[in-house]
């Protein structure tokens, strides 16, 4: 499995269904990395949300929307030493739930319902779908932020999104 894929999942969990071109509020270019319950109309994904993007795009077409970013990873650590067959490694996905700036107050109550609704999105789906390799992904509650992006200021959450994955390998002597 790529990283790329492990980002998608990620992104699945948050926005929902990939829909396909007759049911995208997005261009041809950006489907690929969009994900909206919304827009297929099945509800999937996190309650409230426009969509989210297993890749960041520069400009938003509606809020609150999510983003995929991606972050650092390290190997496990419970494991001192490599086995064959079997590497283990914790992936940090960082999700970042954006909303207008605009009516403050409206905004941030609408911001703050998410940190009730997306950790609890990834206790359900903890294999990203049976993503290959995924042993267990969780979130943290979030930490507040405004964020420039696209030259618009938005009220943002984000969330560390931890991936355990066992990558399968081969030493070779």
């Amino acid at each position: 499995m790529t990283y790329l894929n492990l980002l998608s999942a990620v992104a699945r969990v948050v926005g929902g269904t990939h829909p396909d071109t007759a049911h995208s509020t997005v261009t041809a270019s950006q489907l690929p990395y969009w994900y909206s319950g919304r827009d297929t109309g099945d509800n999937s994904g996190v309650s409230g949300l426009v969509g989210c993007w297993s890749l960041p795009t520069e400009l938003i077409g509606g809020t609150p929307v999510g983003m995929v970013l991606p972050g650092p990873w390290k190997p496990d650590e419970v494991l001192s030493y490599p086995m064959q067959g079997r590497k283990f490694v914790e992936d940090q996905v960082h999700v970042r739930i954006m909303v207008g700036h605009d009516d403050e107050q409206a905004q941030m109550a609408a911001l703050v319902n998410f940190r009730d609704t997306v950790p609890p999105a990834f206790d359900g789906h903890m294999e990203l779908f049976n993503t290959p390799g995924v042993v267990s992904a969780w979130s943290n509650e979030g930490d507040f932020l405004e964020v420039l992006w696209g030259g618009n200021v938005y009220f943002a959450l984000v969330f560390i999104i931890r991936v355990q994955r066992g990558l399968n390998v081969t030493y070779q002597p």
